[in-house]
């Protein structure tokens, strides 16, 4: 298992950040995306990247002391060794092999009432922020709910932050819809979550 403390996460989160900062000329001159599967080679750029996209979404509502120890809790090494062994990560990066995004799928963990047998969660999809609206969430989506995981669910389930409308209306598109909310914690911080739904069928890609 990786081991590490923040001060080390945040040193390689900063080395993360210059080297994504140096292809964002990529973005418009037309960026070759591949998408395959996360394995343990994967994992220091994956904890890099979940704490600059965490950080660069919500990073203002905490403070600083609450915001590491939330980093360290899921976004760290070590959360995302224990994740592969239970997860499916997809990942997107460029034909330089540089990281740009992630889908993290498994089982429901949102709090329901009652979660169907056949269930499958979506926990994360997160995209460096020089990446956004470029299609990369959208082929992220496709290649997760076409994976192996969903051969036999019924029903997939995700959370969203309740202020952000822009991932309500993406996730829209792809057919999920609010069937309620629940407190999620950052330090003694508490932000709204909506639970969303969609039934799944045989052919859950969108065309």
């Amino acid at each position: 298992m990786i081991k590490g403390n923040k001060k080390e996460y945040r040193a390689f989160l900063g080395r993360g950040i210059i080297r994504y900062r140096k292809i964002t000329l990529f973005i418009y001159t037309g960026v070759m995306v591949a998408y395959r599967k996360a394995n343990e080679s994967d994992i220091e750029l994956l904890s890099a990247l979940a704490q600059l996209c965490f950080t660069d979404t919500f990073g203002h509502l905490y403070e600083e002391k609450h915001l590491l120890n939330h980093l360290d809790q899921t976004c760290s090494p070590d959360f995302f060794y224990n994740a592969l062994q239970h997860n499916v990560i997809i990942l997107a990066e460029t034909k330089e092999k540089v990281l740009i995004g992630y889908i993290k799928v498994g089982e429901v963990e949102v709090p329901l009432e009652s979660c169907p047998a056949e269930a499958k969660e979506i926990h994360r999809l997160y995209i460096h922020p020089e990446f956004k609206r470029n299609n990369v969430g959208s082929a992220l989506m496709h290649h997760a709910l076409g994976d192996v995981i969903f051969k036999t669910a019924e029903h997939c389930y995700l959370s969203v932050y309740q202020a952000n409308r822009v991932a309500q209306k993406f996730y829209h598109k792809f057919g999920f819809n609010i069937i309620g909310e629940y407190d999620y914690y950052v330090g003694p911080h508490i932000d709204r979550e909506y639970i969303m739904h969609k039934t799944l069928t045989k052919d859950v890609i969108i065309k």
